[in-house]
C-alpha cells in the first residue's frame, strides 16, 4: 500500500474537527456540571496557600502555541491521522471523566475588569470556562500531548516544547484553574493516549503465542 500524499487541506480539515469536537464536548459538559449539586474535592491541603497569579495567564496560554507547533511540525499522513485518533481519544476520555467525577474550582478569586491587558484576558477566561472540568486537566493533557509527539521529531524541539508544557502546568495552578492532582491525572492520560497502542500489544501477544 502506498503512503498516502501529503495534504494541507486534509490537515487543516482534521484540525478544525478535532477543534470542534473538543471545544463543543468541553463547553457542553462544562454547562452539565455547572448544574450539578454534588461535586468531588481534590485538593491539597496546602493549595489553599498558593498565591493567585494573573500573569500566569501568559504561560496558560502555552497550549495555543503547542498545539500549532504540533499541527505544523507533523510532515506526513499517517502520523497525523494517528495523531488524531490519539487525540480524539484523550479528549474522549477526559469527557467520560468529567461526567462521573465532576470536580468544581472552589479556591479561583473574583477578578473585576481593569485596564490592563492581563486582567481583561483572565476575566476573559474566567467567564467562558466555568470552574468545573477540571480532573483530569485537559489544559495539561494536550499540552503534553503535543510535546511528547514533538519529541520524536527532534531534541531541540522537543525539549522546548517539554518545556512549555511544564510552564503550562505551573500555571494552571497559579491561576487556580485547576488543582496539583488535576495535573497529575493530566500528565497521566497525556502518557497513556501517547504510547499506549492496542496493535503493538496485540503483535507482542502473537510473537508469544507463535513462540
Amino acid at each position: 500500500m502506498s503512503e498516502q500524499p501529503y495534504s494541507v487541506t486534509r490537515k487543516t480539515l482534521g484540525l478544525i474537527l478535532l477543534v470542534t469536537f473538543y471545544t463543543v464536548g468541553y463547553l457542553g459538559i462544562n454547562w452539565i456540571n455547572d448544574h450539578r449539586d454534588h461535586y468531588y474535592n481534590v485538593s491539597l491541603w496546602f493549595e489553599k496557600t498558593i498565591p493567585f497569579v494573573p500573569s500566569a495567564i501568559i504561560g496558560y496560554s502555552f497550549v495555543f502555541v503547542l498545539v500549532a507547533i504540533l499541527f505544523l511540525i507533523i510532515d506526513n499522513m499517517p502520523d497525523f491521522w494517528d495523531m488524531c485518533i490519539r487525540f480524539f481519544n484523550m479528549s474522549l476520555l477526559c469527557f467520560i471523566i468529567f461526567l462521573i467525577f465532576p470536580v468544581r474550582m472552589d479556591l479561583r478569586p473574583e477578578v473585576t475588569m481593569a485596564n490592563d491587558w492581563i486582567t481583561q484576558v483572565v476575566c476573559f477566561y474566567f467567564w467562558i470556562d466555568h470552574p468545573y472540568n477540571l480532573f483530569p486537566s485537559m489544559h495539561l493533557s494536550a499540552s503534553f500531548f503535543a510535546a511528547f509527539y514533538c519529541m520524536r521529531k527532534g531534541r531541540i524541539i522537543g525539549w522546548i516544547t517539554m518545556i512549555m508544557a511544564m510552564i503550562v502546568g505551573v500555571s494552571v495552578v497559579l491561576l487556580k484553574q485547576h488543582y496539583i492532582m488535576d495535573v497529575v491525572a493530566g500528565f497521566s492520560v497525556a502518557c497513556f493516549c501517547s504510547f499506549f497502542s492496542l496493535k503493538k500489544i496485540k503483535a507482542r501477544l502473537l510473537d508469544e503465542i507463535s513462540d
